[in-house]
């Protein structure tokens, strides 16, 4: 990536990093990613049930195939998972007609309030398909500043911003990612 050095004050410092957890060896301030202030001082509200999140686009070209119906798997009560980003892609509105518990899905189409979907979200997933072109997804890094657990798939970039079982879960397989989405819906404590 290029960032160009107009973009920033003279004074300015920078640190970029492959891992989280590297420290530069003076002290900041230092800005640890294009997230908003607004998403860290985020005001949770209380809810019912568990709701997963989606937000992005909801094409193959970055949306996994098998989101849907991994999801569907998902066996929790009050369960509801809420996918933001446009219009659902054909062949996932295809996809959508066939799961079990349809109506567990919600469509909301586009927003620009992801603060205000993040205030009641409990897991926020990112399923990128395989070659997506997201590398450092903003909705990802928002919804961990909000404080909201997210899973995310191995074989892309956004998986590099997380440790798995420290503060979200990487999964490699459509089963792994029921299995951490759904381990996450039973016990509040973990998504913590």
């Amino acid at each position: 990536q290029r960032v160009s050095p107009n973009q920033f004050d003279p004074s300015a410092k920078m640190a970029f990093t492959l891992h989280p957890a590297a420290r530069p060896s003076d002290e900041g301030p230092y800005i640890p990613s294009m997230v908003r202030r607004a998403f860290t001082d985020l005001t949770r509200r209380p809810h019912l049930g568990v709701n997963v999140d989606y937000i992005g686009s909801t094409s193959p070209a970055k949306l996994h195939r098998e989101t849907l119906h991994r999801l569907a798997d998902v066996a929790h009560p009050g369960v509801s998972f809420r996918f933001h980003g446009g219009p659902l892609d054909a062949a996932f509105q295809s996809s959508l007609a066939t799961v079990a518990a349809p109506e567990r899905f919600e469509m909301g189409g586009y927003t620009a309030a992801v603060a205000s979907v993040l205030t009641t979200s409990d897991i926020f997933i990112t399923p990128m398909a395989e070659g997506s072109y997201a590398s450092s997804d903003i909705a990802l890094q928002e919804a961990m500043h909000a404080g909201v657990a997210p899973v995310v798939w191995d074989t892309t970039g956004p998986a590099h911003m997380i440790t798995d079982g420290v503060d979200g879960r990487v999964v490699s397989s459509g089963e792994d990612f029921t299995r951490a989405v759904q381990s996450l819906c039973d016990d509040p404590n973990l998504r913590a």
